[in-house]
């Protein structure tokens, strides 16, 4: 189940570090044929790093320089201390964002990109559909769409990239990529366009084989710790923390626990408490919820510098590389 509302566009546009555009495999001499006669550039065979690989690459000196673009590693990864260190060993670090995410303050160069309602362009959902997005205000003050900043960019690096605008861009993209080959603008005009289109043959699903967690509850670590974006504050928080009636409703963030939990440890609504897990401790409050089932604690993501990250497993999944970020155990003290 995919999160963000254009997260299926990313990787449908080449965002997973094996594939290029549409899916096609990097290791697939004929899709990287297409792509550089194209481009006009030698493609590499061999995929690229994952996200989490990128920072192992940056600690052995192998990754000199970083271009981060609506991302926040030191909310998104575990060990933010190791972040950090990966952060200092770089050279040069740029960011683009719409707003200021907190790696920025460590970055060189920072780029001012444009929100969604400032720009043109489309968004695949989570069921695959292709949708139209259109400007409904100019871009504030510097700020540019982000096709328009790596365009201007790669320009002046000496490839030049001139397009008109995101119905020229998507044109190329419908002729490179299968999947959207009838996604152009006049098409996505009527109604939004769902890929792959039926041709009678059936889909195949590819079963996935259980795995134990990695660690699992004992009597020194006696909860599962959920880390979650709250229905206030999704994502990673670096546009909606900035909207003042969610703040009013959900000012910061919070250990949700079962009240048989609370009242085991001692606890009430609103106490200080210590969240610890085998690699490290946060501080925060405490909000006890019956809703939740004893042994359970959620606690919301996006309220930096409370690096909920620090308690996280930094081992990552073996097929996907995404690091386990979704559960840990843990325990609540008393502050």
């Amino acid at each position: 189940m995919l999160s963000q509302n254009n997260a299926q566009g990313a990787f449908d546009m080449g965002g997973f570090s094996e594939f290029l555009p549409g899916h096609q495999r990097m290791d697939d001499p004929k899709a990287r044929e297409k792509f550089e006669e194209a481009w006009g550039r030698k493609i590499p065979a061999k995929p690229g790093f994952t996200y989490g690989e990128m920072f192992d690459r940056i600690l052995e000196g192998k990754i000199k320089a970083l271009y981060i673009l609506g991302e926040d590693p030191f909310i998104t990864l575990p060990n933010l201390e190791r972040l950090r260190t990966g952060i200092r060993h770089l050279e040069f670090l740029v960011v683009q964002d719409q707003f200021m995410p907190h790696i920025g303050s460590y970055a060189n160069v920072v780029l001012p990109g444009a929100s969604f309602a400032e720009k043109d362009g489309t968004f695949t959902s989570m069921e695959r559909r292709i949708q139209r997005v259109r400007e409904a205000i100019c871009p504030v003050a510097d700020s540019k769409p982000d096709w328009k900043i790596l365009c201007d960019l790669s320009t002046r690096m000496g490839y030049p990239m001139e397009y008109g605008g995101p119905s020229e861009v998507m044109a190329e993209i419908s002729s490179l990529v299968p999947l959207y080959a009838n996604a152009d603008y006049q098409n996505l005009e009527k109604a939004g366009i769902q890929w792959p289109l039926a041709n009678g043959r059936k889909r195949r699903f590819f079963p996935i084989e259980y795995r134990e967690p990695i660690e699992q509850q004992n009597e020194e670590y006696p909860l599962w710790i959920l880390p979650r974006g709250f229905h206030y504050h999704y994502g990673i928080g670096t546009t909606n923390k900035r909207a003042k009636g969610l703040a009013k409703v959900f000012p910061e963030t919070a250990l949700e626990i079962n009240p048989d939990d609370a009242q085991r440890v001692g606890v009430n609504d609103l106490d200080p408490v210590k969240v610890i897990s085998p690699r490290g401790e946060v501080e925060t409050i405490c909000r006890i919820s019956q809703a939740l089932p004893k042994g359970i604690a959620y606690f919301a993501t996006q309220f930096f510098p409370i690096a909920i990250n620090n308690l996280l497993i930094p081992e990552r999944d073996p097929v996907s590389g995404t690091p386990e970020y979704r559960v840990c155990i843990g325990r609540i003290e008393r502050r």
